[in-house]
């Protein structure tokens, strides 16, 4: 079992990006007053053309939670900004 709070989210979603079966794993978000487990996880990306190539970049991490709510992680350069 892995518990996270919002001041590891990073690392959590460096993690998840090897899960191969999320529902499967036992990880749990804390949000300071209960816990929640995360049934899905997904990676928003932007894809680009330049000089005739296609790039891919991740641009978000959408995590949900089994009470329905998300949680948003947005990368900005080499910063993370968490929206819930």
């Amino acid at each position: 079992m892995v518990v996270f709070t919002f001041d590891s989210v990073d690392f959590i979603c460096s993690m998840l990006l090897t899960v191969n079966n999320i529902e499967k794993a036992a990880i749990f978000y804390n949000d300071g007053k209960k816990l929640c487990k995360v049934v899905g996880f997904d990676v928003v990306n932007d894809d680009f053309e330049v000089n005739g190539m296609s790039v891919e970049y991740e641009r978000q991490y959408v995590l949900t939670l089994l009470d329905g709510s998300t949680l948003k992680v947005t990368l900005i350069g080499d910063a993370m900004v968490v929206e819930s």
